[in-house]
């Protein structure tokens, strides 16, 4: 099993997935661990993979990466980037909330390189 793994806590992994670049997203807080209960949009998703290390990242279908266990949390994606706020709370009203429907990442490993002729910032995928 691959986990890419951010710190401090709450701990925000990708578990399941076949490289260390994707997965099911989870959260550890407050001894608990737990997944996301709604759909993430790519910015979301992109949020998620820029505080684990990445340039960025899209979001997959419910389940694709199996599903997890715990308790269900949202995410306050603005405080992903801050620190300045919690970014994850356990959701109150878990009955639209199904573990077979847990969402994950799959994030893009990319290099950076700045043109000096246009000025131009390209990005290079590397798998």
């Amino acid at each position: 099993m691959i986990i890419s793994v951010s710190f401090p806590e709450p701990f925000v992994v990708m578990v399941g997935g076949s490289s260390e670049y994707e997965g099911r997203v989870e959260i550890y807080q407050k001894g608990r661990w737990g997944s996301l209960c709604k759909p993430l949009s790519h910015v979301e998703a992109s949020y998620i993979c820029r505080h684990l290390g990445y340039l960025g990242g899209i979001a997959t279908g419910p389940g694709h990466f199996g599903e997890g266990s715990g308790v269900f949390w949202t995410m306050n994606f603005t405080c992903l980037l801050s620190r300045q706020c919690s970014i994850a709370k356990p959701v109150i009203d878990e009955s639209h909330c199904d573990h077979s429907n847990d969402y994950g990442v799959i994030c893009g490993k990319f290099n950076a390189y700045r043109t000096l002729r246009n000025r131009n910032v390209l990005f290079h995928y590397v798998k």
